[in-house]
């Protein structure tokens, strides 16, 4: 338990001076604007002691040069102008090299802090186990953004529970269903490997699907659904088998996948798909059953027992 607490503290106090660094960072960024404002009057005011001797060339030696000094003007000869005004240059010239000495030390600085900021604000997630593991490195910022189960699991209540505060484990997830979910954070699009066989993408999509349950990310389940319904709608072949498994092992009774499916049974059905009732969950069985008892009350459907009651008799075998 010492250990621990002595593990936490440092992180603690790591947490704190870098929150320091990023702080004083700040303050170089704000001295930085302001040297680099003075860098401007100072090189304006070189130009303008250059065009000043340009001038001076052009006078005789005897000309008149007078010099203020608050509301006094003194008169001065022309040499002694002339190495003011080159006096001048020279202390400019410290100033400038001076000036941008600073911008470059601040610059560095403040780019090392940024550097750590965006360390600080990396999270670790290792997908996998054993030896089929991968680290992927997101954005705190971007992890939480949608997903309610990242943003409890990185409160300090939680994370300093962990030996990695930063690092989060999910032995339990596989790679391909992960990175769809990574892509969509950053890009708010779903990447699917179809070869341009979008109906082929069903089963993956189903999986992320459930990943979003899990992370409780309304926003990706959302999308999720969006694209399957998209690309019923372009190439009117349906999720069946191996879809309707993962989505009603994984999901509650309510879940909006599970009755996206149902309609599909119950609206777009055709004989074909009784090849798969030997493999779909009961609970969708009975789910598409009053679907479709609910779809057909007070529709003009065929009543044959109504035409020929012989329809349902057993024929006689002669001897």
């Amino acid at each position: 338990m010492g250990e621990l607490q002595k593990k936490l503290q440092g992180l603690s106090d790591d947490y704190q001076q870098l929150q320091r660094e990023l702080s004083t960072a700040i303050e170089a960024r704000q001295q930085l604007e302001s040297q680099q404002q003075e860098n401007t009057t100072v090189k304006k005011v070189r130009l303008h002691l250059y065009e000043l001797l340009q001038e001076f060339s052009l006078l005789d030696d005897d000309a008149n040069i007078y010099k203020q000094i608050g509301p006094v003007l003194l008169k001065q000869d022309k040499t002694e102008a002339v190495m003011a005004v080159n006096g001048r240059l020279e202390f400019i010239e410290k100033e400038i090299k001076r000036v941008e000495t600073q911008i470059e030390g601040i610059q560095g600085k403040s780019e090392t802090v940024k550097i750590e900021v965006c360390i600080a604000d990396s999270i670790t997630i290792i997908v996998g186990s054993d030896s089929d593991t991968r680290e992927i490195i997101i954005h705190k910022s971007v992890l939480t953004s949608t997903s309610k189960f990242f943003s409890k699991a990185l409160r300090s209540e939680w994370s300093d529970l962990r030996a990695n505060p930063n690092t989060i484990e999910l032995p339990h997830l596989d790679m391909d269903t992960f990175k769809v979910y990574t892509h969509w954070l950053y890009s708010r699009t779903l990447a699917l490997p179809t070869d341009g066989k979008d109906h082929q993408a069903y089963p993956l999509l189903a999986k992320a699907y459930v990943l979003g349950e899990e992370f409780m990310d309304i926003a990706f389940k959302n999308d999720v659904l969006d694209t399957m319904i998209a690309i019923v709608s372009e190439c009117s072949i349906y999720p069946a088998g191996e879809t309707v498994l993962t989505i009603y092992e994984n999901t509650p009774p309510a879940s909006p996948a599970r009755r996206l499916l149902v309609d599909f049974v119950a609206g777009a059905g055709d004989p074909t798909w009784v090849a798969w009732i030997d493999k779909w969950p009961r609970q969708f069985l009975i789910d598409a059953t009053k679907a479709l008892l609910e779809r057909r009350h007070g529709v003009d459907v065929a009543r044959p027992w109504l035409d020929s009651c012989q329809l349902y008799h057993e024929e006689e075998l002669t001897e």
